[in-house]
């Protein structure tokens, strides 16, 4: 295994990963706002009532829950690799970050 290779690729991977974290927050938010409780009426309490709502319902529930799984999968990823970078010294730091994050 080509040790340097695969950590070439991994600091290349940052600003996809940076770009990622912000799409699955726009994501979830936009989950949280079409998921979120209208008004209660006696009609809206009658949605429920069918398995199809109720299904509709639990699926838009594991769109959240998969979205904060790949929220934290991303958090951890990131936040390793800027843990390593945070061990060199600045100027090794400053050169990698330079020539594999901000391109």
């Amino acid at each position: 295994m080509n040790y340097f290779k695969s950590a070439e690729q991994i600091l290349a991977s940052v600003p996809a990963l940076e770009q990622a974290r912000k799409n699955l927050s726009h994501r979830l938010g936009r989950l949280s706002e079409s998921g979120k409780p209208s008004e209660v009426t006696a009609q809206s309490l009658e949605k429920y009532q069918t398995v199809r709502e109720a299904n509709d319902a639990l699926s838009e529930f594991l769109d959240v829950v998969i979205c904060k799984h790949n929220i934290a999968e991303n958090e951890k990823a990131l936040s390793e690799i800027y843990a390593v970078l945070g061990q060199l010294p600045s100027e090794q730091k400053a050169v990698l970050e330079m020539w594999y994050i901000e391109k």
